[in-house]
């Protein structure tokens, strides 16, 4: 969108349109993500404050929400908590976040998008997830150390000449969650195999175990793992990253649709390329 201003008007005018193209360019970014995460198999995570544009691969930019509690609308004027829109995004297949900032920056009105909306949206979202891909894929793995669910150090470059396999997801991903019957069946096919599968998960512990209580997940999972999620520009859950014998990124991909019949392939294709270069 290009908004080119008359010089003839006045500066309020001029003022009240840089304002609103402001305002509108916020609403779309918000739905964006909104509607990502409700029309993929793959889940952009919120935190409590503000909503990360998935543009930037380590949180640069941002659309800050008030200080004070937010109050959200629905189009027939039922106030509905915070905890309750994410319900009814996934009712609608995404939503429309509009505020009014000079009036009333703490009112939020919620509305369904409308198909060109969706449509927009959705390729969009389909590029930025594909460059995301393509920065890493062929590229050095990032290094990093986290603490396993028993306390136990895990560094990336001690694995070297493992191929190890990665899985980002939280507690409450539901596409995650779908999943991980299918990646505890993929890690029992490789038993024995020097193949190291680590959930980098962004929950604590305590979180993680009252989790697991309830479903079981087989990889070496890896809690608190927010920084390496910044680290490696993560934008959506689940995600999943293979890292060869010598530390480069073979494989990225992103939501769990085929996830273990391309994790296979790749796996099976660096076991056989390891296998002749001994």
């Amino acid at each position: 969108m290009i908004i080119k201003y008359n010089e003839n008007l006045s500066n309020n005018t001029k003022n009240n349109h840089k304002n609103m193209h402001t305002r509108i360019k916020t609403a779309l970014i918000i739905a964006a993500f909104v509607h990502f995460a409700n029309n993929s198999n793959a889940q952009f995570k919120f935190n409590n404050n503000r909503v990360v544009d998935s543009t930037s691969q380590a949180e640069n930019h941002i659309v800050k929400r008030p200080k004070k509690p937010s109050v959200y609308i629905l189009p027939n004027g039922i106030i509905i908590p915070e905890n309750k829109v994410d319900s009814v995004a996934k009712s609608w297949g995404g939503l429309t976040m509009k505020r009014d900032l000079a009036k009333n920056p703490v009112e939020i009105e919620l509305l369904p998008l409308t198909s060109k909306q969706a449509t927009l949206i959705e390729i969009e979202n389909s590029k930025k997830i594909l460059d995301f891909i393509d920065d890493l894929t062929g590229k050095q793995a990032p290094d990093f150390v986290l603490k396993d669910i028993n306390g136990k150090p895990i560094s990336l470059n001690d694995l070297r000449g493992t191929i190890v396999v990665l899985n980002f997801w939280f507690v409450d991903c539901a596409p995650c969650v779908r999943e991980m019957p299918e990646l505890n069946a993929l890690k029992e096919k490789y038993k024995g195999k020097r193949i190291a599968f680590l959930g980098l998960a962004l929950d604590d512990v305590r979180k993680i175990n009252s989790f697991r209580q309830k479903q079981k997940f087989d990889y070496h999972i890896l809690p608190n793992a927010k920084a390496v999620v910044k680290l490696y520009g993560v934008l959506a859950y689940p995600t999943h990253i293979v890292i060869d014998q010598n530390g480069k990124i073979s494989m990225v991909q992103v939501g769990g649709r085929q996830v273990t019949s391309k994790l296979s392939k790749v796996l099976d294709s660096l076991l056989r390329q390891h296998g002749r270069n001994q």
